[in-house]
């Protein structure tokens, strides 16, 4: 097989897509995944055996083949998942969590669910999607920031519940902890700079906040215009890491001006105004 070939094609996988390509001159198989993946070229593996024949149905219940030969004439296959974070989000977290082989065979880049954010296992084949923790997953606002340590120096960042996200102060000290806590976890591939749970009764009516809400159209203007200044503050410095903030609640209905950054992930919630 051509190095230039194969180094061409596996271009753009990322960290989850992978690469085979059978050679028959050789009977040879090429599977690799992207330029310092580290997941890709697992994926290709059981992406293959699954080719030939094997099952992986459980933890202890594989399908093993009998096979003569383990060629797949025109062998050429290219596979880039459309979603960066797949996981089970219910009783199969149980086993998902404790087989940290079977979630891979599974194409599981997360072991189970919101609890094992911070498990070991998944770094063990492959390292996967993980949200730094601190400051955890969503609602990170009171997180971030903890109230009882900075509301009394500098009530102008506080709302009722929530953060006064266009005081230009508190986006400052958000970026600090931010680095921080990237700095402390260097295998976070997200970290969650989101409003605190609850409706918006208790959201930051500074004149600025409203203004920006005004003109947006939108409550989430004030949240994404902070994020997005979070997300530039980091780029260079963590370019595997994204920003996630959550439209939920008062903050469902998109802001008319502003965009999110390329490195910035929304999560939607079904959850009504």
């Amino acid at each position: 097989l051509s190095p230039a070939v194969v180094d061409e094609e596996s271009s753009g996988l990322g960290e989850e897509g992978f690469l085979l390509i059978g050679h028959a001159a050789t009977f040879s198989v090429a599977i690799t995944g992207g330029p310092q993946a580290r997941r890709g070229t697992i994926y290709g593996v059981y992406e293959f055996l699954e080719m030939l024949g094997f099952g992986f149905w459980s933890s202890n219940a594989t399908t093993v083949p009998r096979l003569k030969h383990c060629w797949i004439e025109g062998l050429h296959e290219r596979q880039l998942p459309a979603l960066a974070d797949w996981r089970h989000n219910n009783n199969a977290n149980l086993e998902l969590e404790a087989h940290a082989e079977f979630s891979i065979a599974a194409r599981q880049n997360n072991n189970g669910g919101v609890e094992v954010y911070t498990s070991q296992d998944v770094r063990k084949v492959g390292g996967g999607v993980r949200w730094a923790s601190p400051p955890g997953f969503v609602h990170t606002s009171f997180t971030i920031v903890p109230p009882e340590l900075h509301r009394e120096g500098n009530p102008e960042w506080f709302g009722q519940n929530q953060l006064c996200w266009t005081n230009k102060s508190l986006v400052k000290f958000v970026i600090q902890r931010v680095r921080g806590y990237l700095e402390a976890d260097p295998d976070a591939t997200v970290i969650s700079v989101s409003q605190n749970d609850g409706g918006g009764a208790g959201i930051c009516h500074s004149p600025e906040e409203d203004a920006v809400t005004k003109a947006e159209g939108s409550a989430a203007g004030p949240l994404l215009r902070a994020v997005n200044s979070v997300a530039d503050a980091i780029a260079d410095d963590h370019p595997k890491v994204v920003v996630e903030t959550l439209a939920y609640t008062y903050t469902r209905k998109p802001p008319q001006i502003t965009r999110p950054r390329p490195n910035v992930v929304i999560l939607p919630s079904a959850s009504t105004p």
